[in-house]
C-alpha cells in the first residue's frame, strides 16, 4: 500500500444483529507514511479517534455501530479489516422515523454533479428537530461532524497518519478530493431505508 492510496470504511449500525441496518461509506485517501500498524488499522484508529464520538452524539441510541468494514485500494475495494465496535449512538427519547435522515452535503472542485456527494446518517431522536427542521444544538453538532470529517483526520498524531476526505465516482472509477462539507438544517429522506427498529 502506497500514499495517495484510498480506501473505503463503511459503517453500519443495527438495533441488532436480526434487523435491517443503516449504512454509511466513507473514502479517505492516505495523505502520509503510517505511523504504526497496517493503513486499514491505521485509518480505524484515526476515525476512532477523530470523527466517532461526534458521529454517535447524532444518532438514536436505538442503534448500535455493529461493523466496520475498511476496503483496500483500488475497485471494487475488497475488504481487508473489519471491526465489530459496538458503540451505542446517544441520542436517548423517541427515535424518528427511519427513513428521516441527517444530510450533509459533500463537495469537490468539480463543478458538476460528479463533483457533489452527499452522506445521509442515520435517524436522531425526536428532540433533536422541530417543525421539519434541526434544533440549533442539534445542527451545530452536525456541523461539527461535518467539520470532523474533512479537517478532523487529515493531520498527523501519535498514533495515526493524516487522512484526506475522498468523493468517490463509481461511474469514473475515480476519487475527488473533498473540498467542503455542508451540514443541511433541514431533514431529508432515505426512501430505501426500511424499518430499521
Amino acid at each position: 500500500m502506497a500514499i495517495d492510496d484510498v480506501f473505503r470504511l463503511t459503517c453500519i449500525w443495527r438495533r441488532d444483529v436480526d434487523t435491517p441496518s443503516a449504512v454509511n461509506v466513507f473514502h479517505y485517501r492516505q495523505q502520509d507514511a503510517l505511523v504504526f500498524d497496517t493503513p486499514e488499522e491505521d485509518l480505524w484508529e484515526a476515525f476512532q479517534d477523530q470523527v466517532l464520538d461526534t458521529y454517535a452524539s447524532l444518532v438514536t441510541n436505538q442503534l448500535v455501530l455493529r461493523r466496520v468494514t475498511i476496503g483496500g485500494p483500488g475497485a471494487p475495494f475488497a475488504t481487508t479489516f473489519e471491526a465489530e465496535p459496538g458503540v451505542q449512538g446517544t441520542l436517548t427519547g423517541d427515535p424518528l422515523p427511519p427513513r428521516t435522515a441527517q444530510l450533509v452535503r459533500l463537495k469537490t472542485a468539480t463543478l458538476t454533479r460528479r463533483g457533489r456527494g452527499r452522506l445521509f446518517l442515520p435517524p436522531a431522536n425526536e428532540a433533536a428537530g422541530s417543525g421539519g427542521a434541526l434544533s440549533a444544538p442539534h445542527f451545530n453538532a452536525l456541523g461539527i461532524f461535518a467539520a470532523d470529517i474533512l479537517n478532523g483526520m487529515n493531520t498527523i498524531t501519535v498514533t495515526t497518519s493524516a487522512w484526506q476526505l475522498m468523493l468517490w465516482s463509481p461511474a469514473d472509477q475515480d476519487a475527488k478530493e473533498v473540498t467542503d462539507t455542508i451540514a443541511v438544517s433541514r431533514w431529508s429522506s432515505m426512501r430505501d431505508r426500511k424499518d430499521i427498529y
